[in-house]
């Protein structure tokens, strides 16, 4: 259970971190198993932002191989071809790394790629690219790759794909997917806290300013009260809020912006039972990437790419949002009944794309750009933007890298522990012994302070779909028994459930019961 604020008044810490998504858990982790004292806070849930609303794709390397146009802009600029294989080296390897330490967080899926005449490569270049991959992955994640020509291809997308005639080849291979990111980053926030790091969700930092040459006095406040820290360092990786983080810094409310917000929607439909565990990759009329990827007995569409600017905890999938994505997977697929399927679930996240005033959607290549603020006047103090899921432990080595060269640790190293932690297992059927006993780990052990963070964030059961009206009044009625709830207030957590997901994820009615 979350301890009061007004606890930590005074301490002192080695490097503070603004943001608990999967890069600020990670960087938490790692700098605590390099014996730095750390402190991680975030305004809303561990791993509610943009790690709870991402794709869930965890890409093999393949798809970053691709030219824009034609394989000939290589030649002309060598300097793209090898950020691109830079990149595809990167994800390959973490791909790899992740799949031999958390296996049970990420789920095999086959996806396709129709390769259309004059989209300027042909399918030999993507078997270099596969090639590449495999020798890059090293055999640790397996990615089956396959081609055919024209659409003699098996797989069950292919036939109902738009222009057959036009399709040269069909590419097939495996990607992983997320099926768990915000237990991935609740795994990494933990064993931080493990190695010695104070860790709190729903604790705002509204103030930051220097104290002395180099150290940080940062001001923290909760539903509990507020509290007064220092830290020699400060690590800005509060995602798509970073420019907001750096601006309370005095002095800095006027730097230019680093982190260009870029929302992403997704839809999740039921299709066939044929296409489970199938995928198809494609793009839509704006030349943009889409995809349609299996999720259980559902498939997911997406993304979006819009720029967004509005309130930062309201990225909410819309109605314009949804059409564009049916319209779009309509085009892409019209043999299926796309446009007619019911909308199960959506959701909606805005990502911190680094902010390039000569690129309207911001600068995509290379992930997990470093801005050091010292030319700015803040010295030790690092924000990061662009960090993807995939590459969180690469990034997180990174800073920890970074910090070193101006900061040593005030303590010992330890070694990280990267397995998938023991938790208990909750589900409608649970006795109510079960149920009550998992509920309170979720609040004692993993300060879950509400019905979304168990539901939607702590187990799957929201995102499997489901969430029955029955089990959410046994959760808040177990809830209630730790913190002393009235009628009152239950009957409001469980409005608030509702209200919570009907705005971000389109759920009007939970599922009924069997």
């Amino acid at each position: 259970m979350r301890s009061e604020l007004r606890e930590l008044e005074g301490q002192s810490f080695d490097v503070a971190i603004i943001g608990a998504g999967i890069n600020g858990c990670s960087a938490a982790q790692h700098l605590a198993a390099a014996g730095y004292k750390v402190l991680l806070v975030d305004q809303n849930d561990f791993a509610s932002g943009a790690t709870s609303r991402s794709g869930r794709i965890l890409h093999c390397g393949l798809r970053f191989l691709a030219p824009k146009k034609t394989v000939w802009e290589f030649f002309s600029a060598p300097g793209q071809l090898w950020m691109k294989i830079r990149t595809a080296k990167e994800m390959a390897e973490a791909q790899g790394e992740l799949y031999t330490t958390i296996r049970p967080y990420l789920r095999p899926m086959d996806i396709a790629l129709p390769i259309y005449a004059g989209q300027g490569y042909s399918g030999w270049h993507v078997d270099i690219g596969a090639m590449l991959v495999r020798w890059m992955n090293r055999g640790r994640s397996p990615i089956n790759y396959r081609r055919w020509k024209g659409v003699k291809s098996p797989h069950p997308f292919v036939r109902h794909l738009t222009r057959p005639e036009a399709i040269r080849s069909v590419v097939a291979f495996d990607d992983q997917q997320f099926i768990w990111p915000e237990r991935i980053a609740l795994d990494a926030c933990f064993n931080a806290r493990d190695l010695g790091a104070v860790v709190r969700n729903y604790t705002r930092v509204v103030g930051l300013e220097k104290s002395g040459a180099s150290a940080w006095r940062l001001q923290l406040s909760d539903m509990t009260g507020s509290a007064t820290v220092e830290a020699a360092y400060v690590l800005n990786l509060a995602g798509i809020e970073i420019d907001a983080a750096n601006r309370l810094v005095p002095g800095l409310h006027n730097i230019p912006p680093r982190v260009r917000a870029m929302k992403g929607v997704h839809i999740l439909v039921r299709l066939p039972k044929e296409y489970r565990g199938h995928g198809i990759a494609g793009e839509n009329s704006l030349g943009e990437h889409i995809f349609c990827l299996p999720w259980g007995e559902y498939h997911y569409i997406g993304p979006t790419e819009t720029i967004y600017d509005g309130d930062p905890n309201e990225v909410t999938p819309d109605d314009e949002d949804i059409s564009f994505l049916k319209r779009e997977a309509q085009a892409l697929l019209p043999g299926l009944p796309i446009m007619d399927a019911r909308v199960e679930l959506a959701w909606a996240g805005a990502r911190p794309i680094t902010f390039d005033p000569e690129h309207a959607h911001g600068k995509r290549l290379p992930f997990s750009i470093f801005h050091d603020m010292t030319d700015e006047g803040a010295r030790n103090l690092l924000a990061v933007t662009w960090g993807i899921i995939v590459n969180h432990r690469a990034t997180a080595r990174r800073i920890v890298d970074e910090i070193r060269k101006r900061l040593s640790p005030s303590g010992t190293g330890c070694r990280i522990d990267y397995a998938p932690r023991s938790r208990p297992n909750l589900n409608p059927t649970s006795s109510k012994a079960e149920l009550d006993a998992a509920v309170a780990h979720f609040i004692d052990v993993e300060c879950a302070t509400s019905a979304v963070d168990i539901l939607c964030r702590r187990t799957m059961l929201f995102w499997d779909n489901v969430v029955t009206a029955m089990l959410l009044s046994r959760v808040v009625a177990a809830m209630s028994d730790k913190f002393g709830w009235s009628e009152r207030r239950q009957a409001a957590e469980i409005d608030d459930f509702r209200s919570y997901v009907s705005r971000q994820h389109r759920v009007d009615a939970l599922i009924d019961e069997i």
